[in-house]
């Protein structure tokens, strides 16, 4: 990762990131979840609450699985069409009904070059294409199904509580 383009951000800025996502997501779920006008009972997510996921745990093995993918891939090609990044989707279950009601996901997969495959035939960006399998034709799509809180370090300060008064400064 060139440090210059994509430099290390300090943790004060990484807890303001954390803490707006938090209070945007509550916002988009109490939204969804109250949109039936119809409901006695109005449901009030709280941005500290169980409901936020928070971020997701990445196996070592599995980022080091899709750095095997691309050493391999890019063995075959030229410089332009080798993989050369990682793009991250975010995803979700059903939201209603089923074991794993509205889990989040995250989607890894390699992308390549700078060609990208949904814009017109001779048309270059330089997005990059998504590689969905390798040249055997197996899935290199990494998912990724442990958001947090369900599997979190409760003692990060990126996970901590948002407490009243840090709200308001």
């Amino acid at each position: 990762m060139n440090k210059e383009k994509y430099p290390p951000i300090q943790l004060k800025e990484a807890e303001q990131l954390a803490k707006n996502w938090r209070e945007y997501y509550a916002k988009l779920l109490n939204a969804h979840l109250n949109e039936n006008k119809q409901k006695t009972i109005v449901v009030n997510v709280d941005s500290n609450g169980s409901d936020i996921f928070r971020g997701f745990k990445i196996p070592l093995k599995d980022l080091k699985n899709i750095l095997k993918v691309a050493k391999k891939y890019n063995k075959q090609k030229k410089k332009a069409e080798k993989i050369n990044a990682v793009r991250a989707y975010l995803a979700m279950g059903e939201p209603e009904g089923g074991e794993n009601n509205g889990i989040v996901h995250v989607l890894l997969l390699p992308v390549a070059g700078n060609k990208d495959k949904t814009v017109p035939p001779g048309t270059h960006s330089p997005k990059g294409s998504d590689l969905f399998t390798n040249e055997e034709g197996d899935s290199v799509i990494y998912d990724f199904t442990t958001p947090c809180p369900n599997i979190c370090d409760t003692d990060s300060p990126l996970y901590k509580k948002i407490e009243p008064e840090e709200e308001h400064k």
